[in-house]
């Protein structure tokens, strides 16, 4: 029997003790974002929306080696959000919706072939 690792178990996986916080400044590079918007931005006005932009990306970056790949994963188009991307539901603050997408990604049978060899969510 193959056990899946749950939203809860990956967040600590990739996230947990140990693991150095990025920067608001590494979370926007990384998410193909300009620095200015997160000040005006619901999406960091809430602890909870922080860490699951942290997470969401500490996922995607697991799955792609690619940079580019990750922040175009972030702005498509996806049904399962409305026709938003997975960027517009963050910054609206929809962050559960896009960490559930983000952990079915990672669920991908095929994310063996395509996933990024680290421990950690480093190199944050």
């Amino acid at each position: 029997m193959i056990q899946v690792m749950g939203r809860d178990e990956l967040e600590k996986w990739l996230c947990g003790p140990g693991v150095r916080t990025p920067t608001h400044a590494e979370l926007a590079a990384h998410a193909g974002l300009p620095l200015s918007i997160f000040g005006d931005s619901t999406l960091l006005r809430t602890a909870r929306r922080l860490r699951g932009l942290r997470f969401v990306l500490a996922v995607l970056r697991d799955v792609y080696a690619d940079d580019d790949v990750v922040r175009h994963w972030l702005r498509q188009s996806r049904a399962e959000l409305e026709d938003s991307s997975a960027l517009e539901a963050l910054l609206v603050g929809r962050v559960g919706a896009v960490e559930e997408l983000a952990v079915r990604e990672w669920h991908r049978p095929w994310r063996a072939a395509r996933t990024r060899l680290t421990e950690t969510c480093a190199p944050f």
